[in-house]
């Protein structure tokens, strides 16, 4: 009875605030809020946690894909209603990567390229922040600001030295010089191999990102690279003097001049405005039309595989092998779709998984076209999957390649030992027990295991 009365009261719930087209006036300003998440692919929200928020009066989410972001920045630009971007906050708590903010970057370009004006406000930003606001038209920045400007680096903590001292053994698997994920367990620093190859990727990346950013005609680049041998922090007024930002201004000045600019809000408490999110989900019916028509017309699918590669039907940020084969399957299947993109952002996992999917989309390939779209990361298992396709697209900032299989397993026998823990075994099999932590990896056991590896990269 309980059950059935939560349900009613959900359905009630849902009924009575379900999405209603979003009523935008003339002389509204857009809002990206970099501290809005961006994903690589679709959400998957909380169906119950969407109703409750729009109960509240809030939005049906708070994060959004770059392509629906790309699409929104895009729309606006059209929509004679909208009449200007601000791009305010910070990436902190964001899953943005440099490979997305190429897109986003080029969107905002085109967006000024109709006439409208961009603002952008800076306050305690890094380096991406630096990158996206530098394209506005007018950019001020907070009195108080300190941006960091320090640079790229990696740091690696290493455990080796630490497992030793603990009596636990370690044994590794490593096929491929540049494969170096068992490296923090057995070293206490870096391989030169792994040390080259983290130079070169920095480097490239360093000098892409100072490639966008001198784009900029106010940025003096070199002043900017001469001050961050000294100091990593950049202050307010030497932003301005670096052509970072144009003016010195608290946030509230900077509302007051839009409400001046243009039209006050129903409260007249500040400048009409509209999230990025709200404006995504400003005509939801719309989108549900579009998408049933599409359903049974002829049609191009795209498919994300984001996150790790892991076997069976994985989890929300996870690409199950199962999952993804399954859906490939019904779409070799389906004759509305003429062809596949498959939109990969993963570094990786289970070569069982990946071979999966792979087998799936060559008897997809089979049927239709296939074209892969990589985002910041498709390697190892990631770049796998992407290899049988007709067409592979990335972006200069992607991570991508294939450069071997690593595993490792764990001997903590002694430590157990030295606590009083103690296992004992009945077996019917020579490796019944493997991988036993009571005991040593026998000789046998550690040859099997080098062949498993060996045989998965073959």
């Amino acid at each position: 009875m309980f059950v059935i009365s939560v349900v009613i009261v959900f359905a009630v719930i849902a009924a009575t605030y379900a999405p209603k087209p979003l009523e935008i006036k003339d002389q509204t300003v857009l809002i990206w809020n970099l501290g809005t998440a961006v994903t690589d692919g679709p959400e998957d929200p909380d169906p119950i946690q969407t109703i409750l928020s729009r109960a509240q009066g809030g939005e049906s989410t708070s994060s959004i894909s770059v392509r629906d972001l790309v699409a929104v920045i895009d729309d606006a630009a059209r929509d004679r209603r909208i009449s200007s971007l601000l791009i305010r906050g910070d990436f902190r708590s964001n899953g943005i990567r440099l490979a997305h903010l190429r897109e986003l970057i080029a969107a905002v370009e085109r967006f000024q390229a109709t006439g409208k004006p961009v603002y952008a406000h800076l306050n305690n930003d890094g380096m991406s922040e630096i990158l996206v606001k530098s394209i506005a038209d007018v950019i001020t920045i907070e009195p108080t600001a300190i941006l960091d400007f320090r640079g790229l680096g990696v740091t690696q903590l290493f455990f080796g030295e630490a497992l030793k001292e603990l009596k636990i053994d370690v044994h590794t698997v490593n096929i491929g010089d540049f494969k170096s994920f068992t490296d923090v367990f057995t070293n206490t620093e870096m391989s030169e191999p792994e040390r080259v190859q983290l130079r070169e990727v920095l480097t490239e990346r360093w000098e892409l990102y100072l490639e966008l950013l001198g784009t900029r005609e106010t940025v003096k680049v070199d002043a900017l690279l001469a001050h961050m041998q000294e100091h990593p922090f950049i202050q307010a007024e030497e932003a301005v003097a670096m052509g970072i930002a144009q003016e010195i201004r608290p946030y509230l000045r900077v509302v007051d001049e839009l409400r001046q600019r243009f039209e006050v809000d129903d409260e007249g408490t500040g400048y009409r405005r509209i999230s990025a999110v709200a404006y995504r989900d400003r005509d939801p019916d719309a989108l549900t039309v579009i998408a049933n028509i599409m359903e049974n017309k002829p049609h191009v699918a795209v498919v994300y595989a984001e996150g790790p590669i892991v076997e069976g039907f994985g989890r929300s940020g996870e690409v199950g092998g199962r999952s993804l084969s399954s859906t490939l399957h019904d779409l070799r299947m389906d004759t509305n779709v003429k062809a596949v993109v498959l939109r990969i952002n993963s570094p990786g996992g289970s070569a069982f998984a990946s071979e999966q999917i792979l087998n799936e989309l060559v008897h997809l390939n089979e049927r239709k076209p296939v074209i892969v779209s990589m985002g910041p990361v498709a390697a190892s298992g990631g770049y796998y999957i992407a290899s049988r396709a007709d067409r592979i697209f990335a972006d200069p900032f992607t991570i991508t390649g294939s450069i071997g299989v690593a595993g490792v397993v764990f001997g903590p026998h002694r430590l157990l030992n030295d606590f009083g823990l103690h296992t004992d075994t009945v077996r019917l099999a020579p490796f019944a027990d493997m991988g036993n932590i009571g005991r040593p990896w026998s000789e046998q056991e550690l040859l099997a295991l080098q062949r498993f590896y060996r045989d998965s990269v073959r």
